[in-house]
């Protein structure tokens, strides 16, 4: 998504009043909708469910029942303010259930469109799948466009309607940068969960966008977003230490006929071990892991910088000011009750998008 000048304008504006248009089976269905539920997106992979509650004293959606071949339709929530010729996407999916209400109303409960696929399971356990070692991006890509995979578009151009092509080819670079290559073999592992140890081995973000697309992200990037109390209806803030570890383990190299792993590298913090006594933490992983010891080394030096200290969350109600904050992205905040000055912060998650109140939920870690 990205949103022009003047959209960015008025949603900075407190003074602008969004409205959202509602698209099924490429209809317009605005002007029955009643109620949109929030919208999350966040870097579990899938942006989830939403459910909108539509009136239907014309039976327009008795169609629904008559017609139950239009189960699993696409639908779309869009933002755009008046006078504007914009749409901005919040949402697309598929329509997975109808339900009629006492009162006469609809809800149509509307699944993420990559859903399903992401559940799809690649081999199993007398035909696991192997996938021989690649750069991380390599995989990823053979992952979700194979026919007998993800069978999504292969389109190398920023018109993919799957995979943000441009997003995806930065990271390619990021992980290139990092020396980074990786093997698996799934014997029945989900696509979703083979592309979150993707993530996790890369220390980096996976995700779907608004737009429904793949997103992906290594490195942080600016947003020149700066967020107040003259913004935000809410600002705060925890630490914790449960995912501190000043010890970084992974193994590089596992054989699957043997079940030996080549070797095991790591990385240590002498400063975090004297502050917070020693916390370790090792991937060895299976199904996907490191193919060479200076993927595994670079994972773990990277892994060890996020990691060392305890990790600070800020937490945002914002208004449509942050509409503009994507993950991955580095925002700044302000708040002199918390103590907080111009700081960084890498965003997330997007907790939740409250279209019917104008507001967003944001979360991220202080970086």
């Amino acid at each position: 998504m990205a949103a022009s000048a003047s959209f960015k304008a008025l949603a900075d504006a407190t003074y602008a009043k969004p409205r959202v248009r509602f698209k099924f089976d490429d209809v317009n269905y605005s002007d029955y909708v009643l109620k949109i539920g929030q919208i999350s997106r966040d870097t579990e992979v899938t942006a989830g469910n939403v459910n909108i509650d539509v009136v239907n004293t014309d039976q327009t959606f008795n169609i629904l029942s008559s017609t139950p071949t239009k189960l699993g339709n696409y639908a779309q929530v869009e933002l755009y303010f008046p006078g504007l010729s914009e749409y901005e996407s919040l949402f697309k999916g598929t329509l997975e259930k109808a339900i009629f209400n006492t009162d006469g109303t609809v809800t149509l409960q509307c699944r993420d469109r990559m859903a399903t696929m992401l559940e799809k399971p690649i081999g199993y356990g007398t035909a696991p799948v192997t996938f021989a070692a690649t750069g991380p991006a390599s995989l990823v890509w053979d992952i979700l466009t194979n026919t007998n995979y993800g069978e999504l578009n292969s389109g190398t151009t920023t018109g993919n309607p799957d995979i943000d092509y441009t997003s995806w080819t930065n990271w390619r670079t990021s992980m290139n940068s990092q020396s980074f290559k990786l093997a698996a073999r799934s014997a029945g592992a989900s696509i979703r969960e083979l592309l979150q140890l993707i993530a996790d081995l890369t220390n980096s973000l996976i995700w779907v966008n608004g737009d429904g697309k793949f997103d992906f992200q290594w490195s942080f990037y600016s947003n020149d977003r700066l967020f107040t109390r003259s913004n935000c209806l809410a600002i705060s803030r925890d630490i914790e230490e449960e995912s501190l570890a000043n010890t970084v383990g992974a193994g590089y190299g596992y054989d699957t006929d043997t079940g030996f792993w080549a070797g095991l590298t790591s990385s240590s913090s002498v400063s975090s071990q004297d502050d917070y006594g020693k916390k370790a933490v090792y991937f060895e992983n299976k199904t996907v892991w490191h193919a060479t010891s200076t993927s595994a080394s670079n994972f773990c030096t990277g892994y060890l910088a996020l990691h060392d200290a305890p990790i600070e969350h800020i937490y945002l109600t914002s208004t449509l000011y942050g509409y503009t904050a994507y993950i991955g992205g580095d925002v700044r905040v302000t708040d002199s009750l918390l103590d907080i000055s111009t700081a960084s912060l890498r965003i997330e998650e997007i907790d939740g998008i409250d279209v019917n109140k104008g507001l967003i939920y944001l979360s991220g870690r202080l970086i």
